[in-house]
């Protein structure tokens, strides 16, 4: 999206949710991406952001009404873009063999994640698969309490990552085929 306004302000899009093929009975995860601001030409970017595309990366929990997703992206700096990527998949590729991705994406470079979230019994069930050694973030609501992740019925260490105003749980995924389990 790009605001045309003269001042930063909050865009409110929506989205129908039958047509996006969205489940109303699971979340919705929106990422959303700020981009940097075009330099004029001839100017360069600070080394520190040279390869950094966007400025800040903030995850969204939404739960669309009956038939309608509607989502708040506050503070849109005029005529710069902001990418939104909506997924139900609660876990994300933030690395691939060690080289961190600048979106966060349930799929990349081969590779991919997929899963779901049962809210009932408080878990998280994720499945990789891909030739490649991931790092993944997966989404965990802090109320459920403490958690263990597991990569194939082995717990594995976690950090936790709240940089995206969420609380995700940031772990290490083999190569191949895995299924990883986030349960108290």
């Amino acid at each position: 999206m790009i605001s045309h306004r003269k001042k930063p302000s909050t865009v409110t899009a929506s989205i129908d949710t039958a047509r996006a093929k969205l489940n109303p009975q699971q979340p919705i995860f929106c990422w959303q991406h700020q981009a940097r601001k075009a330099l004029k030409a001839g100017s360069q970017y600070p080394a520190k952001q040279i390869d950094r595309y966007f400025t800040s990366t903030r995850l969204a929990v939404v739960q669309p009404t009956e038939k309608r997703l509607v989502l708040s992206l506050p503070d849109m700096p005029p005529e710069i873009l902001r990418m939104c990527t909506i997924t139900q998949v609660p876990a994300w590729i933030v690395s691939a063999d060690g080289v961190a991705t600048q979106l966060r994406l349930p799929q990349t470079l081969g590779s991919t994640v997929s899963g779901e979230v049962d809210q009932a019994n408080r878990r998280v069930t994720l499945e990789t698969s891909g030739n490649r050694r991931l790092t993944l973030a997966a989404w965990w609501d802090a109320g459920w309490g403490k958690v263990r992740v597991r990569v194939d019925g082995t717990e594995v260490p976690h950090r936790v990552d709240r940089a995206s105003g969420q609380h995700l749980l940031v772990f290490d995924v083999p190569t191949g085929s895995h299924r990883v389990q986030l349960a108290p």
